[in-house]
């Protein structure tokens, strides 16, 4: 581009770009979508056969932690909010 900076002006044009891609969503967007299907998927079961954690590969409290996180209630506080 003849720039003295070529790379603030990539960085320019990686932003434009960004503001313009349809459905943007961010990274903990993506993931609370996620996890929210599976335990709808498995009737809130955090841990256990046939969990949430079991389906997705990880740990309960790893999970529970990122579920915290995330804001998506869990155990007595998911009963209370129905």
């Amino acid at each position: 581009c003849g720039c003295v900076f070529p790379c603030l002006a990539k960085k320019t044009e990686v932003a434009e770009q960004v503001k313009t891609y349809p459905g943007l969503l961010k990274l903990d967007d993506v993931l609370k979508q996620h996890i929210n299907r599976i335990l709808e998927m498995t009737g809130g079961k955090v841990h256990g056969a046939n969990g949430a954690a079991e389906l997705l590969g990880i740990n309960p409290s790893t999970l529970r932690n990122k579920m915290t996180k995330l804001g998506i209630a869990y155990g007595r506080t998911a009963q209370q909010s129905k």
